[in-house]
Formats: C-alpha cells, sequence, structure tokens
C-alpha cells in the first residue's frame, strides 16, 4: 500500500479479513482488513462483510453506513434485501423515521414486494401513523392476488377508516 500498489493491497487485505473471518473467527481483525479493503476500492464482498459482522455484533449504528454505500451500489430492481437489512438496521439504532424512509422508497422501487410492504405496515402500526397505514393497506388491496391476503387488507384498513380516523 505504502508503494502506491492500491490494487494489491486491496488483494492481500482481502485474502486477511476472509482468513480472519472465516478460519479464526477474529471480528475484530475481519473488521480492520474489511474496513481497509473499503478504503482501498470499491468491493461489495467487503461492504456485505461490514454489515454482517457489525450487524452479528447488534452494532446497528455502525452497520447503518455500510448497508447505505452496499444499497447504492445495487440496480434498483435488486435492492429488496438490501432494504429490509437497512431498514432493520436503522430500526434497531433508534432511527425508525429513517428506516420508514428506507421502506417507502423501496416500496416505490419494488411495488410488488410485500416483504417491503408488511414490514413498512409493522412500522407504521407501532409509530400510530394510522393514515399512512390505511393508505398502505389500501394500495395493498389492489395489488395482491390471493383473496383471503385482499380482504384482510380491506378490512384493516376499513376498521382504520371507520374507527380509529373518525
Amino acid at each position: 500500500e505504502a508503494l502506491g500498489d492500491t490494487e494489491r493491497a486491496a488483494r492481500l487485505f482481502v485474502r486477511a479479513a476472509d482468513l480472519a473471518d472465516r478460519e479464526l473467527h477474529d471480528q475484530e481483525r475481519a473488521l480492520t482488513a474489511y474496513q481497509r479493503v473499503a478504503a482501498l476500492e470499491v468491493n461489495d464482498d467487503a461492504l456485505d462483510a461490514l454489515a454482517r459482522l457489525r450487524l452479528d455484533r447488534k452494532e446497528f449504528a455502525l452497520a447503518v453506513p455500510w448497508l447505505e454505500r452496499r444499497l447504492e451500489r445495487v440496480p434498483e430492481d435488486d435492492r429488496v434485501g438490501i432494504r429490509l437489512r437497512l431498514a432493520r438496521a436503522y430500526e434497531s439504532a433508534g432511527q425508525k423515521h429513517l428506516a420508514i424512509e428506507c421502506l417507502v422508497a423501496g416500496v416505490s422501487e419494488a411495488p410488488d414486494s410485500f416483504e417491503l410492504r408488511d414490514l413498512l405496515a409493522e412500522m407504521y402500526r407501532s409509530e400510530g401513523r394510522l393514515d399512512a397505514l390505511a393508505e398502505l393497506l389500501g394500495e395493498n388491496t389492489t395489488r395482491v392476488t390471493d383473496r383471503e391476503m385482499m380482504l384482510a387488507y380491506a378490512r384493516e384498513a376499513a376498521a382504520i377508516f371507520c374507527d380509529k380516523l373518525k
């Protein structure tokens, strides 16, 4: 690295990080080495590993920047999994408003993802955002193909409109 060969340095740090992570199960060394890789080059595997290690250690706020960087690199149609992980990390880090923003953006990118929609509905419920919840549930009824799920979404939306938003 000191000689200016960042590509070679990155490869060596990847090997060191993988060894520390997979063989030695030394999270501190793995984190240090993966962080060096991320500083030297754009490396999706290093970003994923950094996020995974931070989440495993319940260091949610420290996982967020790695997940955000990873999200930037994924095509819109492949972001559901990263958005779910990022939203949960935001929530666990006490940033529920950012979790909701992340999920709202995800629903607009992948409107047929009920994983995103259901987690967003759960967060709206826990935050008492009944107007947003009712609107989301109404949208869900137009997208779901299962009749029982459609009725469940419609019933909950109707209950909110009738009982709670008076």
